[in-house]
């Protein structure tokens, strides 16, 4: 169904769409570009913007929040896969978070967003690793729907890492995978952010991690200005 509606769409006249997309510009108080599909010669500008996004159609954003690359990763989805040209719909996401991490820019502003109900476990040291400058993680969903990174189920040394600068990360639930873990977030990099993120151990099992937040960077002056808010150490 959802085929035969794309096919339909694409058939629509040329004048029909550029109808359709003035009146998504009027509706979001966007003005029309100078020489485009609305008024020619208007100049007043607002934070938002029309953008294509590869995977649908377009939409409008704000440049504060999306001055970037848009992607989506969530592991229960049936069609999640880490392949090229995916994770730019949440319809068709990618599988892990370190392959997102990959496809974005450094200091272009991208922003990863990772599902409900996401998870992963990992058994490397930075097995997923925040090493693109600037970029933005977000976990969505709340309370035990938070996107779960389970750390070290079998090697101590893994670990989640922040190894660029200017990286913010929130709303992550962060637990070990057996006891004895060595460190959960290991921050290596200045200027990161890290916010409504909950690092616990596994009450369960009576797993616990031996540090849970580790800021260091390995040297003198190598983890500046790193900022942690709101976040959540429990331990049994």
């Amino acid at each position: 169904m959802r085929n035969i509606l794309a096919t339909l769409l694409l058939a629509l006249p040329l004048k029909i769409w550029n109808a359709y997309y003035r009146a998504q510009l009027w509706r979001y108080g966007i003005p029309a570009m100078a020489g485009g599909a609305g008024d020619a010669g208007a100049t007043t500008r607002t934070p938002l913007f029309s953008r294509a996004q590869p995977g649908g159609l377009f939409s409008i954003e704000d440049v504060p929040d999306h001055p970037g690359s848009i992607f989506f990763v969530d592991s229960g989805h049936a069609a999640a896969a880490d392949a090229a040209g995916g994770g730019r719909s949440p319809d068709k996401p990618l599988a892990t978070l370190d392959y997102a991490v990959g496809l974005c820019a450094a200091n272009n502003g991208d922003v990863i967003y990772v599902m409900p109900g996401h998870a992963e476990t990992i058994n490397a040291a930075a097995a997923i690793n925040f090493d693109k400058a600037g970029i933005t993680v977000i976990g969505l969903g709340n309370g035990a729907d938070r996107p779960t990174i389970t750390i070290g189920s079998s090697v101590d040394t893994s670990t989640v890492a922040i190894g660029a600068a200017d990286v913010k990360l929130k709303n992550f639930l962060l637990q070990p995978g057996k006891d004895g873990v060595d460190i959960l977030l290991d921050i290596n990099a200045d200027g990161a952010l890290v916010e409504d993120v909950e690092l616990r151990s596994d009450e369960a099992n009576a797993y616990q991690a031996d540090t849970y937040i580790d800021i260091n960077g390995g040297g003198a002056n190598a983890a500046d200005r790193v900022i942690l808010r709101r976040v959540k150490i429990r331990s049994i």
